[in-house]
């Protein structure tokens, strides 16, 4: 990869289905529609997961329907939860909504001249901010009534409809909008609402660039990147989380700093600046006291909790001294782009950048001057213009600097620079002391060190092979370098060998297959796939070509694979995985299951009760008729004929003749239990069991004419968690 590639690039096996209750109101009176029979809903989390910059967005997802009720004589518009609309959206990965979060609408209304007007309040209690946030209009009972007043109209439900647009909201932060509708017949009506929005912008783990990293301590860190990727670490990278900042797909965070475990900030494209003071649980955006939105703001620096500096495009160099609630530019003698920004303390400070600027103020950045070093290559003596990417500072005295070509600064006196070769022709993009003598700096996919003051640099061992872009260390031992591909290096020997730690990540898989006791594959959310081939000692990702989460994996054989998953995906390999190619699903909807009786017929199910079949190992899929229209989350073929699938509330289909496509029939089974089912094994024609929600086992030995409830009573012993997978040799 080229330098100026290099510098754009810089510059739980388990399904987690998650339930949330919807909280109704009217005329502001609240009341919680759980216990009151209409239940749970589960849903599906949308997200944003970029392959790479300037990645498209993925629209938003479902997160929860109503049913509204508007009573013009008494002024009032009641939410209720819509449970027919939600079934199909059962058994999907939800990670960003727990049992307590909610979403609330609630509403008055008033009528004058056949306009129906209605002042309707959007709160979400999810920790995270709801991104894109779309309240559509799916039905309403009476043909006379319409929607006056929609912001657009969308196909996010399958056919175009009038929809809210409540964009981003912050949690438990209400909005309001004005919903018109023309009421001629000034009627008493209902309408069907989904909520749709993007609950995060990062789907953890993807092979995205990460550009920078930030360790206020031994176990606290985190890790900024492409697609407004942050994670975060709180066990000494052990294990890495996705944070949500509120940041679009769109944005490449450059720069990360955490004055303590709880303060931070984040840097990057369009402006960006934004704060946590709880950990990153919560970020808020923070602005400048002039218009940054079209700045790249690529490193940022604080000395304590208060005071900072931030740099950018175009000379900027931003500061704050009330933890970047009011920043301020700061003069800058060069107009050039600044990479980099270290302080020694509340004084004394360098920036670097393009065109081998270099800058240094003894005031907190007053004012600054420009410092240069000569070229050695130049006959004239001219001043080095080298891009220089990265600078770090010990005191007041000592720093390091490197950049393009190789090179290497340095200074002792604070005053004149000395110039070092480490031998290498790539960019070094960042550098780092711990102390006086011992350094590390990253280039390309190498790692130098030091330990005599940046005198001599001797290359380590170990990495990905991605290229490097950021170094830090917490203490002459640990240390942490990120880069491309989504790579994560760590060293507990102060950089004589590194390890990836992609794997420490904390993802959420929903679907494993071992075609065999050594190969094995998992598959989860932002289109991960794992694979091992020594019966799971070791892991590795795989390239599926999607950001869209996969629900389940199926392998014939060691080499012919399938995985499935949000709108329509099915993905085959030939090759054991090495490879991943997209098949035409003819749908849109979400697939949640799949399995294959040989190497050319297979059965995937999905919501809205999807059942698509294929006789040619996925070149072609059939579309049959199914007889529900609640999510089907499980299947298994006993042969080419015979096939099960079982899903929400309790259903268990059938079919005795699927090779016979389109035409063939299926039937449903009848079992007492109303439980969600998730997965479904049989052994043969006659033996089989079926799991779900509530610990539900169900057993049968004669082909599905009786299910028998197997151990317990659902609660009983304690066991009340929803079974996800079931198989037996």
């Amino acid at each position: 990869m080229s330098d100026e590639a290099l510098r754009n690039a810089k510059g739980a096996n388990e399904i987690m289905t998650r339930c949330f209750r919807l909280f109704c109101c009217a005329t502001g009176a609240m009341t919680a529609l759980g216990a009151a029979g209409c239940g749970s809903l589960s849903r599906l989390a949308g997200s944003r997961s970029p392959s790479g910059l300037g990645a498209n967005v993925r629209a938003p997802a479902a997160i929860g329907s109503f049913v509204a009720s508007v009573d013009v004589k008494r002024g009032t518009i009641t939410f209720r939860p819509d449970q027919a609309a939600t079934a199909g959206k059962a058994h999907v990965a939800a990670q960003q909504f727990g049992p307590g979060d909610r979403l609330t609408l609630s509403g008055t209304a008033s009528l004058s001249n056949g306009m129906l007007s209605g002042s309707v309040q959007f709160i979400s209690s999810n920790a995270y901010p709801l991104n894109d946030a779309r309240v559509i209009v799916t039905s309403i009972s009476d043909t006379s009534v319409s929607v006056a007043n929609a912001d657009g109209t969308s196909n996010l439900t399958g056919t175009k409809q009038p929809f809210w647009d409540y964009l981003s909201l912050d949690p438990k932060v209400p909005s309001t909008k004005l919903w018109q509708f023309n009421n001629p017949g000034a009627i008493n009506f209902t309408f069907r609402v989904t909520v749709f929005a993007n609950v995060w912008t990062y789907s953890l783990g993807d092979a995205n660039p990460n550009t920078a990293v930030s360790f206020p301590d031994p176990l606290h860190g985190w890790i900024v990147g492409v697609g407004g990727k942050v994670l975060c670490t709180t066990d000494g990278g052990t294990t890495w989380q996705a944070q949500n900042a509120g940041i679009g797909a769109g944005v490449q965070l450059d720069g990360v700093y955490f004055a303590n475990q709880y303060n931070g900030w984040i840097v990057g494209t369009a402006g960006t600046i934004r704060h946590t003071g709880d950990g990153g649980r919560t970020w808020y955006a923070q602005t400048a006291s002039t218009d940054i939105s079209v700045d790249t703001l690529r490193s940022v620096r604080f000395i304590n909790s208060a005071t900072g500096w931030i740099v950018g495009d175009n000379g900027l160099i931003l500061k704050t001294n009330d933890s970047g609630n009011t920043w301020t530019i700061q003069g800058s003698p060069r107009d050039a782009k600044l990479y980099s920004i270290d302080f020694a303390d509340a004084n004394n400070g360098w920036a670097v950048g393009e065109g081998g600027t270099i800058l240094h103020t003894t005031n907190g950045g007053s004012s600054w001057s420009v410092q240069t070093v000569p070229d050695p290559s130049s006959p004239t003596g001219a001043r080095l213009q080298d891009l220089l990417l990265g600078v770090t500072v010990r005191d007041t005295t000592h720093a390091w600097i490197c950049g393009a070509n190789g090179r290497i600064l340095f200074t002792t006196t604070g005053l004149s620079w000395n110039l070092i070769s480490t031998g290498v022709n790539a960019a070094l993009n960042n550098i780092f002391f711990i102390d006086l003598n011992t350094g590390w700096t990253v280039g390309g996919s190498q790692i130098f060190k030091s330990t005599d003051g940046g005198v001599t640099w001797t290359p380590k061992t170990g990495g990905s092979g991605a290229g490097l872009f950021f170094i830090r260390f917490t203490d002459p031992s640990n240390g942490w370098a990120v880069g491309q591909s989504g790579a994560i290096l760590h060293s507990t020997n102060g950089g004589e060998t590194w390890l990836p730690r992609q794997q420490g990540l904390t993802m959420t898989y929903s679907g494993v297959d071992f075609p065999d006791r050594k190969h094995g594959w998992l598959v989860g959310d932002g289109g991960f796939i794992r694979a091992t081939a020594d019966g799971g000692q070791n892991w590795s990702f795989q390239p599926s070509g999607t950001s869209n989460p996969l629900a389940a994996v199926r392998f014939t054989d060691a080499l012919n694979g399938w995985a499935v998953g949000q709108n329509g995906t099915i993905l085959h390999t030939a090759a054991g995985g090495s490879t991943w190619n997209a098949q035409a699903s003819g749908t849109t909807q979400d697939l949640l299951g799949v399995d294959f009786v040989d190497s050319s017929h297979g059965c995937v199910v999905g919501a809205a009760g999807t059942i698509l079949c294929t006789t040619d190992g996925g070149t072609t899929w059939v579309q049959m008729l199914s007889p529900t229209a609640n999510a089907l989350t499980g299947v298994s073929m006993v042969t080419v004929d015979l096939i099960y699938a079982v899903g929400s509330t309790g259903t268990i289909l059938y079919t005795i003749d699927a090779s016979q496509g389109a035409l063939a029939s299926w039937s449903q089974q009848f079992q007492p239990y109303a439980d969600n089912l998730t997965a479904i094994r049989m052994l043969d024609a006659n033996t089989g069991w079926a799991v779900g929600a509530n610990a539900r086992i169900l057993h049968t030995v004669d082909g599905g004419g009786i299910w028998d409830n197997q151990w317990y009573e659902p609660g009983s012993n304690g066991h009340t968690n929803t079974l996800y997978g079931a198989d037996f040799e």
